[in-house]
């Protein structure tokens, strides 16, 4: 029978089954989680699920998939609807999708003499970030391509009892990546350079702090009844309400004037209008980068992105004395130590005289 225990501490139920391959005399875990939500009837179908599964292996009638695309299909197919991870969460469609990105080019990056998952080695991944380094990526990219093909190799371990062929492979030393701060003479003269439609939506981000992909996902219905603030769908599905003040009601009045919304899930900076008078889509990411880029082309400036709007508003908010675990809270910070270290730059100068209060 599985074992099936319920983690206080964690609160989620853990199934899990030993089970030894008589052919390979290798031991396999199987492990399966469900939420504390989980009624009893849904664990015993868990447990039952992985009693047949032991059942089969010791049978013989446990096959693994016959080759590395069709082990590559079905995580695919499990990603989507299921929790992963040891923290078991859901992934998003961003992340889903650069996973699928990434193992489907290291799956194209193996030699052709590889037709089984089983012949998968830590030096398969190795060659894989070496290509990637030559074609001069950065540590950041390569460990972000590096946990996708770790997800997947995890999944075939925990599923089909197979050596973790990327356990061995090591995440490399990254870098602090350049932050690009724009300072009090740099912002108005930005923002006067570029057209009305620039003007509105990097405004919006210098008094909201969003994320550039946060910023395209803003729909009307996001923003409260009372019009105080907007809902915000950041990182790893998680939510958060950003005070909207009198700089950006104004902008959205405007908005909401030149193109009238169409229903309030409809998306509040679209792309530009076609010719026949039709709204556009909503904006992306890359359409963000390149109105930065048109505008730094014509100001000669040092190289900036929408991420710099975002910067320049944590940082005035901290300069005007905002206590860092607000800022760290509305910028949609896991920990108030990331606001911190973002912006260690600012906080000393800010201290400084503090303690003159101790003097008097």
């Amino acid at each position: 029978m599985a074992s099936v225990r319920f983690r206080d501490k964690e609160q989620y139920w853990e199934i899990r089954k030993y089970v030894t391959d008589p052919k390979t005399r290798k031991p396999q875990t199987f492990t399966e989680i469900l939420p504390a939500s989980a009624t009893r009837v849904d664990v015993a179908k868990v447990a039952d699920r992985l009693d047949q599964q032991a059942q089969a292996i010791r049978t013989g009638k446990w096959r693994l998939p016959d080759s590395p695309q069709r082990a590559y299909n079905e995580w695919l197919r499990y990603i989507a609807n299921k929790p992963v991870g040891r923290k078991r969460k859901m992934l998003t469609a961003g992340t889903q999708s650069h996973y699928k990105r990434v193992v489907d080019e290291f799956l194209s990056s193996l030699p052709g003499r590889i037709k089984r998952i089983t012949q998968l080695t830590p030096n398969h991944v190795e060659a894989y970030n070496n290509k990637l380094l030559d074609r001069g990526l950065c540590a950041r990219t390569v460990n972000a391509n590096l946990t996708a093909i770790k997800s997947w190799a995890w999944w075939l371990n925990s599923i089909y009892g197979i050596e973790n062929f990327a356990a061995e492979v090591l995440m490399y030393t990254e870098n602090e990546p350049d932050q690009r701060f724009l300072t009090d003479e740099e912002y108005p003269v930005i923002l006067a350079a570029g057209s009305e439609v620039f003007r509105q939506r990097f405004e919006f981000i210098g008094n909201t702090g969003v994320r550039a992909t946060e910023f395209c996902q803003l729909r009307w219905k996001d923003i409260t009844p009372d019009r105080q603030s907007i809902k915000v769908h950041g990182k790893g599905n998680k939510t958060r309400y950003v005070p909207l003040n009198s700089i950006c009601l104004r902008i959205l009045e405007t908005i909401k004037k030149q193109t009238p919304p169409l229903g309030a899930n409809q998306t509040i900076f679209l792309s530009k209008s076609n010719s026949h008078g039709n709204l556009g889509g909503p904006i992306e990411r890359r359409v963000l980068h390149l109105q930065c880029q048109h505008v730094n082309e014509t100001l000669h400036l040092e190289p900036f992105g929408p991420h710099a709007f975002r910067h320049y508003f944590a940082t005035m908010l901290l300069v005007k004395g905002v206590p860092v675990a607000h800022v760290s809270k509305i910028l949609g910070h896991s920990s108030i130590k990331t606001t911190e270290t973002i912006y260690a730059h600012i906080l000393p100068r800010h201290l400084a005289e503090v303690t003159e209060c101790l003097c008097g």
